[in-house]
Formats: structure tokens, sequence, C-alpha cells
């Protein structure tokens, strides 16, 4: 079964969407050493960012168990990114 979901997803507040275009804005959490020790992954370069982005970030279904989606999450309020999440597929 594939699951295909919707987007942008929203809530009160926020939209879950694909990433795109947000290369510098996730550079500047998952660029970070400091912000990286509380996070599951080391700092990553923009090329690294940029590269995923256009790779493994830009599916937009789960096929199979133990696949993810990388999302963005923006505040509505703002139509800033606040982060990005990472639902997984069970």
């Amino acid at each position: 079964m594939v699951l295909r979901p919707e987007f942008p997803s929203r809530t009160e507040r926020l939209t879950l969407r694909p990433l795109a275009g947000d290369a510098d804005v996730l550079l500047r959490y998952r660029g970070y050493p400091e912000v990286c020790r509380y996070l599951p992954f080391e700092p990553m370069t923009r090329e690294e960012i940029l590269g995923r982005v256009a790779g493994q970030w830009a599916r937009r279904e789960l096929t199979d168990e133990g696949q993810s989606l990388t999302l963005g999450a923006e505040v509505i309020e703002t139509g800033e990114l606040a982060g990005d999440v990472i639902p997984i597929r069970m």
C-alpha cells in the first residue's frame, strides 16, 4: 500500500510541507555543532543539504515500512520555516 499525503497539511499554527528552496534556513540549524549535539545527526554543509533536498528529502510518498518523509514545519502566522519533522511509516 502506498501512502501519498496531500500537501500542504495544516494545523491551527503550522503548515507541514515538502522542503524546497529552504537550504539556507535548514543550514541555520542543521549546520551548527551547538544545535546538532542535541540531535541525532552531525552538522551538515550547504552542499549536503542541497543534495538531500533534491534527493531523499524530495520524497512525497511512502511505499515500504521504515521509509520516512522529511517535511518542513512552517509557522502560518509568519510563513517562516521553524524546523523539520520526519514522520516514519510503520
